[in-house]
């Protein structure tokens, strides 16, 4: 989907620019998200430490146990998995299958509903309905339809067979059309994916769930009680492919040129205007003027330019002229700051002396972000393919990384 610049005209047929329009609308939609994002936290620390203070850690065990299936061999409460999905599930759908102990002080209601009982009248409306959002919907297994990068995904929930469009900006960045994901989606004005597996479901399972939802269903007409009545059969395909790509060994990424695939970011200060250092920078994206960046590029209201982003790029080989311009990084200048991914040691060493060359004093090296692909991925267990967000994303969008990460999930997965 080609991206819609600032100035160019609204594509929803208005005849206004796109920045006088509906880019107005989708910012108030991503208002409504940062609102709900902002409740999934709140909501998280306030019930962890209701937990704690009403049952003590060993229910948190306990929950674990079960979240895995009660495994032979205990599996570690690794962090990304607690807090992306483990969590989400012990707070709003986690009832103890025997609550009828002597002695026992185990909630015998989902532990969110435990808290809107008691304090309902201390929580604000969103909250209240956050909360009997994320209790009245379970996880399901959705394949991506369609994506709008950095907007929305629209899903279908293999088990349910409804389709839906979530508003995630960071998630519809990363994932792709024909991606299966285990994930639970609620609606509250808008549609949010809340608490999602930390990792893409191979695609060779697309099948076992079309066959396992048939198998389970008898031939009846699927309802969302179906959810709640197989949930431990729909999890237990999740964690099977975990433990398949946490036993297979991880191969070497490497990018277009043979290097390593390492994602790296670096930061500079700039002593000068954010225009004179794209002016100063703008011929590694081979272009002239820099007019096709800086028509999409954001100003101030006396018309500075505040933020640009453009690529660096090398020229396709004369004897290759069917190839493309290949994209060896990003710069992003943001004020008095520059930021630039690349994807190798090599073209970081080289992007530093072009740097210096052309702005000379003008900045300032602060510090380097860095991290192998095969690292990243180890240590998102089980990742969808993609880094961890609070690493550098820049790069990851090029399509030599893309191709590259590609290549290691078929290695990886072997289909």
């Amino acid at each position: 989907m080609q991206k819609v610049g600032r100035n160019d005209p609204c594509p929803c047929g208005s005849g206004h620019k796109y920045k006088k329009c509906c880019l107005q609308k989708s910012t108030i939609f991503r208002l409504d998200t940062v609102q709900i994002r902002r409740t999934e936290g709140e909501m998280t620390d306030a019930l962890t430490d209701f937990v704690k203070a009403e049952y003590g850690v060993n229910v948190i065990q306990e929950a674990w146990r079960e979240f895995t299936l009660w495994p032979d061999s205990p599996m570690k409460m690794a962090g990304g998995e607690v807090s992306t999905i483990f969590l989400m599930w012990f707070h709003y759908n986690w009832i103890p299958g025997n609550t009828d102990r002597a002695g026992s002080k185990q909630p015998k209601m989902p532990i969110a509903l435990q808290y809107l009982e008691r304090y309902r009248y201390k929580l604000t409306s969103l909250k209240q309905c956050f909360i009997e959002a994320m209790c009245a919907q379970h996880y399901s297994y959705f394949i991506v339809t369609e994506t709008e990068p950095g907007v929305s995904m629209t899903l279908s929930n293999i088990m349910l067979q409804q389709n839906v469009t979530v508003l995630e900006r960071q998630a519809s960045e990363t994932l792709k059309k024909g991606n299966i994901i285990y994930t639970r989606v609620i609606t509250l004005d808008v549609s949010v994916m809340v608490g999602a597996a930390p990792m893409v479901i191979p695609n060779s399972r697309f099948n076992a769930l079309i066959d396992m939802r048939s198998r389970l269903s008898g031939g009846h007409s699927i309802v969302p009680d179906f959810l709640v009545e197989h949930e431990r059969a729909l999890r237990r395909v999740y964690l099977d492919a975990k433990v398949v790509f946490e036993n297979t060994a991880v191969p070497q990424v490497t990018n277009s040129d043979g290097e390593r695939l390492t994602l790296v970011r670096l930061h500079y200060d700039l002593q000068c205007t954010a225009i004179d250092a794209f002016h100063a920078l703008k011929s590694l994206a081979m272009t002239k003027d820099g007019s096709e960046f800086l028509d999409d590029a954001d100003y101030d209201p006396e018309g500075n330019l505040v933020k640009v982003e453009f690529p660096w790029l090398k020229q396709r080989q004369k004897q290759r002229s069917q190839w493309k311009n290949t994209v060896l990084g990003r710069f992003t200048i943001t004020g008095k700051k520059l930021v630039v991914d690349v994807n190798s040691q090599a073209r970081t060493d080289i992007i530093k002396r072009k740097i210096t060359k052309r702005l000379k004093q003008k900045a300032t090296f602060k510090h380097i972000v860095l991290e192998s692909v095969e690292d990243l991925m180890a240590e998102s267990e089980g990742s969808k393919g993609h880094p961890p967000l609070n690493q550098p994303q820049g790069l990851v969008q090029s399509a030599e990384t893309q191709a590259a990460i590609a290549d290691f999930l078929k290695k990886h997965w072997g289909d």
